[in-house]
């Protein structure tokens, strides 16, 4: 299933391998349990092989024969697990009947068995059972009044199954017949639990005791031994021709598991996990992600060889995707046949690949009487050529364990081949040896093995195998992919290529776009490249040739915490994954997104309690490619990959295919384990994100600390199962109870065992340098639950702490003032890989874990005391910050925000304290509180006698004064201002303006420049904040030029050109206008009229 893990190896399908503790397993030792089905299936456990698993030398393995051991632990260390059957009760759940010594028929229901009624929903009631593969459907937790209910859900299973490849190949040797069985109680244990005490406390009463949270996994859908036993007694009264036996639960909680007997709930996608988990149950299947190295092993569909030309499949090779993949997750060193196969992932879109597909049909035969006949070119593609192809050798006979080919001697005589056109006309029995289209129509005669039978089936002649292609796959880079051709062809010839692919987009609802062009794709997919040759005189086709390749989208590991030294260090156990993807950042912004996303991580990791936890998170990025910058909003629509808009308010307004495009993301480009996936979008203008809740958690926020806030909040409320809003950050009480529910998160229990997180915080602990070293194992804390586990020890490793990273390791604790890495590992007991804990009464087996703190040890005590009290000082402050000017509050934010994040700097030096004290002193001490608005008012200059004369009307505080000063000509303002005066145009004078106190506008500015310039036309030239330059044209009159403004800063004023007067003005020292700069600090305050005497202009 979806991805191995001791414990949710499937974790994201939809059933998961069951552990020893919960299912006995199949026939080849698996047990499988399924995630949520996003598209991925995880199965919690993937099939321990007794022929290739050899146990620790003191494993008791009589105990263990239908459990899953973790990695490297000895058997006999396991403890708290469920009653395990004996090797002997697993051999007998798993051995088969032949098929020759099965019951014809299924024994008839007597009266004090009405409750057992047995219905066939699907097959040929004509094919006896002993030469039919049989599938037994039985219901748990169906009342008497619910049978009916039971009987359709079955029908509905069946039909699903039976039309998926292969086993829509079956359709004549498949029986599917359900059995009804009736419940006290409807429902499963712990179907709506949301933790495991509560599954426990969950007494349901349904016959086969079907019950979530197995082993303590929650979707863990299984009916334990004694369920197991009630489903083989019935099976063995009633249908003993079965070949396996299937439980529907009537519960629609997603939750399953596979083994010896595959169980299911009603979940919708529920028959996605059927079909993953009867690959397990029915051929045997390895999961093809990966769950643990305890669970690798070889099987059809997994093996250690990487040679392509060694690997047990590689005649697949090339056929519909197949290859030599790696596994991810820790698989290193182990490959599957394909990368989107139904055993990795869930969903219509998922097929078996061609390796999973002959797996099952060799299983369907092994379990019938009857004979089957396949057409196999495997990845071959037949071509014309002189001499006729055999053509026997494509078709394989199968009936019970024996299979042969069409070609060997011992069928050989006894198979005819008759060939047609396309259409099924003209038939000859000669072989076709020209290019095209054809059908042909294999007649068994039979003999002693195979019984007689018959196929007819469809086959293409391709051109001559002149074209040699390669496609590398690669890694999304705004490029397409190049694709090398060579043609082995004497005469010239013309190329063209045409691509076809697949996009995945979404999961839940599942949406794949398609690609169909001659232009190469860029964006990531799985394309097939098509090459045509033409002879370049004729224009005739000449070969074709075609070639897989894949564009996968950029991915990067900002933390991994995932080690294989530690069992509890991955994702299906203690660790947790978040995932961020970006909207509305376009292919040049996607630098921009990852420097947010680095900021989102930063933010987590730094903010209590995921800085505690620290170790148990993971943190990744996907980028994804938009059209457009931003989000749509109302009236302006963008082209952005998740399609997200924001409503008047500016709220983040998600939608169904938003979310399940972030599904699709964080489950199959990152790993089907993940948490959460947390979408930024690229617009700073959103005022409120979005949380969807379903099998993990989709999170839509801001580029901002606010939308950092936001995502950090519901993150844990999430977890916590709290509502959106919940704030846990409002008081230390609720800050305790969102830290207890991330150690339970950060907490495993699977099968017997209690994987548990070592933590400190010991970051926050003050040490001072005194000339011995300094133990930090008292810092360290161990975690079950929740609660802290006494009597534990720890081996203790110390290391420089270079740039955030552990650096050099020491030789032991240090005792120098410096920054510093303090590694604690559990100590297990003598002779032990675990350690046995008790807690409350119980007893529990830890695996060894270990734990990681910075930490600094100081020459002297650093004093944060006045710090922290002035940070307290400055939020009450901003609790009311309507009161203050916006760029006073701006200020006392940002020093705040600098001094916050001193406070919580383990390392921080006094020097450093001390100056963001200061700092945020000088803020508070800069705080100016808005001046109530007044009339308008004048305000004139501040008596200056050497500038001319101005007023500027407003509202200003009371105390407020007008400031005017000269720009000389020699200024570069001054020059950028002259040179916009138009021509014909006298310059009066340039100033700026200042007002000292505060000031709100529009302002009426009034320049007394003489009644001798009276009907001139002026021209004030403003120049703006921004650099920009403004004019406003008037006329003078009554000696004054007026105009209005919005801000105040440099003005020139000019007057037209006119012989007399305006000269002598001048130089007789008439009123001239004075153009001065205002900086604006806009406070509540009285109007004042600023008038300024009389000044000759110059």
């Amino acid at each position: 299933m979806r991805e191995r893990n001791l414990k949710h190896r499937c974790a994201r399908a939809v059933f998961t391998t069951i552990l020893a503790a919960s299912l006995a397993l199949s026939s080849t030792g698996f047990t499988v349990l399924a995630e949520e089905a996003d598209g991925t299936e995880n199965s919690t456990q993937a099939p321990v092989q007794e022929e290739t698993q050899t146990p620790t030398p003191d494993a008791d393995t009589s105990s263990t024969d239908d459990a899953e051991i973790p990695e490297n632990l000895p058997s006999n260390d396991i403890e708290g697990q469920e009653e395990q059957p004996s090797s002997d009760e697993v051999q007998n759940q798993e051995e088969q009947p032949a098929a020759a010594q099965r019951n014809a028929a299924p024994a008839a229901v007597s009266a004090q068995n009405e409750q057992h009624e047995l219905r066939l929903v699907y097959g040929d009631s004509a094919l006896a059972d002993e030469d039919a593969f049989i599938l037994l459907i039985m219901g748990d937790g169906f009342k008497a009044d619910e049978q009916e209910k039971f009987f359709t859900e079955s029908k509905n299973t069946s039909e699903y199954v039976m039309a998926t490849s292969p086993y829509d190949e079956f359709q004549d040797t498949v029986k599917i017949y359900a059995l009804s069985v009736v419940s006290n109680e409807s429902g499963a244990k712990g179907d709506s639990a949301l933790t495991y005490e509560e599954a426990q406390a969950d007494k349901r009463d349904t016959y086969f005791s079907s019950s979530y949270y197995t082993s303590g996994m929650q979707r863990l859908l299984s009916i334990g031994n004694e369920g197991r036993e009630k489903a083989n007694t019935l099976k063995n009264k009633y249908l003993p021709a079965a070949d396996f036996n299937v439980i529907i639960v009537n519960a629609t909680t997603y939750g399953g598991s596979g083994g010896s007997v595959c169980v299911a709930s009603l979940n919708n996608e529920s028959l996605e996990m059927m079909l993953h988990e009867l690959g397990h149950t029915i051929a045997g299947l390895s999961d093809e992600y990966y769950a643990g190295d305890s669970y690798a092993g070889e099987f059809d569909n997994m093996t250690a060889e990487s040679d392509p030309a060694k690997v047990k499949w590689a005649k697949y090779i090339g056929k519909n995707g197949v290859g030599v993949y790696e596994y991810d997750n820790g698989g290193d060193g182990w490959y599957r046949p394909h990368e989107n196969c139904k055993m990795r992932f869930l969903g219509k879109r998922y097929e078996f690949c061609e390796v999973c597909k002959d797996s099952l049909r060799r299983a369907f035969c092994k379990n019938s009487n009857v004979t089957h006949m396949q057409f196999q070119t495997y990845a071959e593609v037949l071509r014309e050529s002189e001499d006729p192809l055999d053509m026997k050798q494509y078709f394989i006979l199968r009936k019970g364990s024996a299979e042969t080919i069409g070609s060997d001697p011992d069928v050989a005589n006894d198979l005819t081949l008759t060939f047609y056109d396309a259409d099924g006309n003209n038939s000859t029995s000669d072989t076709p040896t020209k290019r095209g289209s054809y059908q042909v129509k294999a007649s068994f005669a039979g003999n002693n093995t195979y019984d007689s039978c018959e196929l007819t089936t469809s086959y293409t002649l391709d051109y001559p195998d002149i074209i040699s292609l390669q496609a590398d796959s690669k890694v999304y880079d705004g490029k397409p992919v190049d694709i090398k051709c060579t043609v082995d062809y004497a005469k010239e010839y013309l190329t063209k290529i045409h691509y076809t692919g697949q996009i995945p987009y979404s999961t839940t609802p599942e949406q794949t776009n398609t690609y169909d062009s001659d232009t190469a794709p860029i964006t990531p997919g799985t394309y097939t490249a098509a090459v045509t040759a033409y002879d370049k005189s004729s224009n005739e086709i000449i070969g074709q040739a075609s070639v897989e390749y894949t564009i996968k989208f950029k991915t990067t590991a900002l933390a991994d915490n995932n080690t294989g030294n530690y069992l509890g260090a991955q994702s299906y156990y203690n660790n947790q994954n978040i995932v961020f993807v970006g909207e509305g950042f376009t292919a040049a912004e996607q630098d921009k997104f990852e420097a947010i996303a680095k900021k989102y991580y930063d933010y987590f990791r730094n903010t209590e309690p995921y800085k505690e936890a620290n170790l148990y998170f993971n943190y990744h990025t996907v980028e994804v490619i938009s059209n457009d910058s931003g989000i749509s909003k109302p009236g302006a629509t963008k082209d952005t990959y998740f399609g997200l808009s924001v409503n008047a308010n500016g709220k983040i307004q998600p939608t169904d295919l938003s979310t399940g495009a972030a599904m699709y993301l964080g489950n199959n480009q990152i790993t089907s384990y993940y948490k959460g996936a947390i979408v930024i979008v690229n617009d700073d203008s959103v005022k409120g994100g979005a949380r969807v809740d379903n099998k993990r958690v989709t999170l839509y926020a801001g580029p901002n600390e606010e939308g950092m806030k936001y995502a950090a909040t519901e993150f844990m409320n999430y977890y916590a199962g709290s509502p959106e809003g919940t704030d846990w950050m409002k008081d230390d009480a609720s800050k305790d109870a969102a830290r207890t529910q991330m150690l339970k998160k950060v907490y495993y229990f699977w099968s017997g065992y209690s994987y548990a997180p070592v933590m400190s915080r010991a970051y926050n602990e003050t040490f001072i340098e005194n000339g011995s070293p300094i133990d930090l194992a008292p810092y360290f804390h161990t975690y079950i639950n929740g609660i802290e586990v006494k009597d534990v020890s720890y081996n203790m490793t110390y290391f420089e702490n270079k740039d955030g990273n552990l650096g050099e390791e020491l030789t032991g604790a240090p005792s120098k003032a410096g920054s510093y890495f303090a590694k604690a590992d559990l100590v297990p007991d003598e002779g032990k890989k675990t350690k046995k804990v008790t807690l409350d009464g119980q007893t529990h087996t830890l695996p060894i874990a270990r734990g990681i703190t910075p930490y600094t040890i100081q020459t002297k005590a650093v004093d944060k005391t006045a710090l922290n009290n002035e940070i307290t000082n400055a939020k009450t402050k901003l609790a009311d910050e309507s009161k203050y000017t916006q760029d006073t509050a701006d200020a006392l934010k940002k020093a705040l925000a600098a001094a916050e994040k001193v406070s919580a700097q383990d390392d921080a030096t006094q020097e450093e304290v001390d100056n963001a004290l200061s700092n945020l002193k000088k803020a508070i001490q800069g705080l100016k509180e808005k001046t109530p608005d007044k009339a308008t008012s004048t305000i004139t200059s501040n008596g200056d006698k050497n500038v001319p004369h101005i007023t500027v009307e407003g509202i200003f505080s009371d105390n407020a004064a007008l400031n005017v000063k000269k720009i000389p000509a020699s200024d570069d303002t001054y020059k950028k201002l002259k040179a916009k005066v138009a021509s014909g145009m006298k310059i009066l004078g340039a100033y700026d303006l200042t007002i000292s106190g505060e000031a709100k506008g529009p302002f009426t500015i009034t320049f007394d420049v003489g009644k001798d310039y009276n009907g001139r036309k002026a021209i004030v030239y403003h120049m703006l904040d921004n650099g920009e330059i403004e004019s406003k044209e008037t006329v003078v009159k009554d000696g004054k030029v007026v105009i209005t403004v919005d801000s105040l800063s440099p003005f020139m004023v000019t007057v037209s050109e006119k012989s007399g007067t305006a000269k002598t003005a001048a130089k007789t020292g008439d009123h001239a206008p004075v153009i001065p700069m205002l900086l604006v600090c806009i406070l509540a305050g009285g109007a004042v009229v600023f008038t300024v005497k009389k000044k000759k202009w110059s």
